[in-house]
């Protein structure tokens, strides 16, 4: 199979430019867009499979998605909106543009990923806080459904919040760990 990356680059691009209005509204592409996008594109050399690879690829960029889940909470005071702009977001940062640029997660899902990771920042409570208060969380979800993505994310915002001190507990099946 031949090297499609910069095929799938201009498709990303160009897919994302065309639809943007209904990519932002948060509704799905039209039916058949991308197909017509890949079989009517400038790259007339490629294979049939590689353009039907082409298609799988864009298919799976633009239709993955991630809904907000569910938070139970007690004793919650806001703060991260009041002092989000004085934070440097060193790590999300690094670790929004890894999602986006190396094509990991599509960009309505990592968009989806940071207003809820800012939510559990939220609920976790100022770092800077004076005094004692205790916060807990628990994360659940069925298999491959993005636990990872999101805690890597919340790890990266309360590092870059001032949390000094993340506790992550892994399972005791060694090859989830070693995936964690």
């Amino acid at each position: 199979m031949t090297n499609l990356e910069s095929e799938l680059a201009f498709f990303r691009i160009k897919v994302a430019q065309r639809f943007a209005e209904t990519i932002s509204a948060g509704h799905g592409l039209p039916e058949h867009a991308i197909r017509e996008e890949v079989l009517h594109g400038p790259f007339t050399q490629l294979t049939a499979d590689d353009l039907e690879h082409l298609i799988r690829e864009l298919e799976q960029n633009f239709t993955t998605t991630q809904k907000r889940g569910v938070s139970i909470s007690s004793d919650y005071r806001p703060w991260l909106a009041s002092k989000s702009n004085e934070i440097d977001w060193y790590y999300w940062d690094r670790l929004r543009r890894f999602y986006l640029e190396g094509n990991v997660l599509p960009a309505p899902v990592v968009a989806t990923l940071d207003v809820v990771t800012n939510e559990i920042l939220d609920y976790s409570g100022d770092p800077n806080d004076q005094g004692e208060w205790r916060r807990r969380g628990m994360v659940m979800g069925h298999v491959q459904s993005g636990k990872t993505t999101n805690y890597s994310a919340l790890i990266c915002k309360a590092a870059d919040a001032g949390y000094k001190v993340v506790i992550l507990l892994a399972g005791i099946t060694n090859s989830l760990r070693a995936q964690t």
